[in-house]
C-alpha cells in the first residue's frame, strides 16, 4: 500500500498537465503489471506479497478515481 501510495504521489509530481484520466490509467496499468508479474514470472507463494501490493495499487487507482479534485 506504501508503494502505491509513493506510485500515486510521484505520478501527481511528474505528469501535474496530463489529465487526471490518464494519471488514473498509469496508476491503473501499474496494479495490473505488478499482478501480471507475480502470478507468470514469481508464482505460487513467493508471489502472494504481490498480489496484495498490486491490490494496493488497484485499490488506491479506485480511491483516486472517486476521490479526485
Amino acid at each position: 500500500m506504501i508503494l502505491g501510495i509513493v506510485m500515486c504521489g510521484l505520478t501527481y509530481l511528474f505528469m501535474r498537465k496530463i489529465e487526471d484520466r490518464t494519471q488514473l490509467l498509469i496508476l491503473f496499468s501499474l496494479g495490473f503489471l505488478i499482478l501480471v508479474f507475480s502470478i507468470f514470472v514469481i508464482g505460487g507463494f513467493e508471489g502472494m506479497p504481490y498480489d496484495v501490493l498490486s491490490l494496493g495499487v488497484f485499490n488506491l487507482a479506485i480511491l483516486y478515481f472517486f476521490l479526485k479534485k
